[in-house]
């Protein structure tokens, strides 16, 4: 007869290391104080372009025409990068740039805090505005599947009730409406409060062949924790299905971002940015 007891649960953690961190970089200021913000390269050794991009978007009061470049050691220009075959950027460090055109004076300003920024209501960035909203969502975990520990997570946080207010364009209910929440098991409601993980659009690209489709939700490691088991398990996977509004996630993603923004950010106000 087969014993009834069972071994413990033991999790593969063979590789504890974070990844190594994607710089982007401020052109405006000089080496010792120009790094933008830190982003994990836990997308196959890099970080998405997209989510890159909308980032220094986001931090940069909204900036439509920015792109990244890089610079070669020893040049004088930068070279602006065009999207990998695959979506990855896989160098240490980017450059963001804004045209001449679009900034008042140099250097070009930093939002400083989530606080300060503002909801871009008629302009939100693509991957993001190529979502569809789903229209059916379940009561069990929309992460892990989990019918027990259920708590109901607000995207927006209720210590950031200002910003939703902000919304209104977009929902006409109050903090606590589906709009705004998504069920998850209390632990996942733990980090995702700590601000360890987003759920940001993606698309599906394999080099070679045409993206299939449009962009995915999918969940993002923001800011990883040392459980590397954790961060390489839910990292890119898809959530079940989802009722709450897509701008309530691009705002979540947004008041996530802020973690990441490194020395820059004290130096500027956005009215130094053209409208």
């Amino acid at each position: 007869m087969a014993s009834l007891l069972k071994d413990a649960i033991v999790l593969s953690r063979e590789d504890a290391r974070l990844p190594h961190i994607v710089k982007i970089l401020h052109p405006d200021y000089p080496a010792a104080e120009n790094t933008l913000l830190h982003l994990r390269a836990l997308d196959d050794g890099g970080i998405d372009y997209d989510t890159a991009l909308v980032a220094c978007s986001i931090v940069t009061d909204n900036t439509s025409t920015g792109f990244l470049a890089i610079r070669e050691a020893g040049a004088q220009y930068f070279k602006r990068v065009v999207r990998p075959d695959d979506s990855i950027l896989s160098k240490i460090e980017y450059f963001f740039q804004l045209p001449d055109d679009d900034v008042l004076e140099r250097p070009y300003p930093v939002v400083p805090r989530f606080e300060d920024w503002t909801f871009p209501h008629a302009a939100i960035p693509s991957p993001w505005k190529e979502l569809g909203r789903q229209a059916q969502g379940g009561t069990s975990c929309r992460i892990t599947d989990c019918m027990w520990g259920i708590e109901r997570a607000h995207i927006i946080p209720l210590t950031e009730l200002q910003q939703y207010i902000t919304l209104d364009r977009f929902s006409q209910n109050d903090i606590d409406a589906s709009d705004n929440v998504i069920p998850l098991r209390s632990d996942i409601h733990t980090v995702f409060d700590d601000k360890v993980f987003a759920i940001v659009p993606k698309r599906d690209q394999i080099p070679g062949q045409e993206a299939q489709g449009g962009p995915s939700l999918v969940i993002h490691i923001v800011n990883p924790i040392s459980d590397s088991y954790f961060n390489h398990y839910y990292h890119n996977r898809k959530p079940l299905p989802l009722r709450c509004s897509i701008e309530c996630l691009f705002a979540r993603f947004a008041w996530s971002t802020w973690r990441l923004l490194k020395e820059v950010h004290h130096q500027s106000a956005p009215s130094r940015l053209r409208s």
